[in-house]
């Protein structure tokens, strides 16, 4: 049973932010491998983070090895696409 967790961020602008919680179920599927958090979870948790996610892609993808290697183009890929839509309805 896990207790809490800490991170500790020596370089707040570097940090990947967004990422972190795939960095944590990372290191807790080398901890406990056994342990599948999606398994566990109710049907309704694995939607709520496929939205979050904005597909399920990027949770299929991860799970299949556990590892942050497996996600980064579907994470980041369209954050030039997204900043070019957004440009217009930023105020500062």
């Amino acid at each position: 049973m896990v207790h809490g967790v800490q991170i500790h961020l020596t370089d707040v602008r570097k940090a990947p932010l967004s990422l972190i919680q795939f960095y944590i179920l990372q290191e807790a599927h080398k901890l406990w491998p056994e342990k599948d958090i999606f398994a566990m979870s109710e049907e309704s948790r694995h939607e709520m983070f496929d939205k979050v996610c904005g597909t399920d892609q990027v949770r299929t993808e991860f799970t299949k090895n556990w590892t942050i290697d497996s996600i980064p183009d579907l994470w980041t890929g369209d954050i030039p696409g997204f900043r070019k839509k957004v440009k217009p309805y930023l105020l500062y």
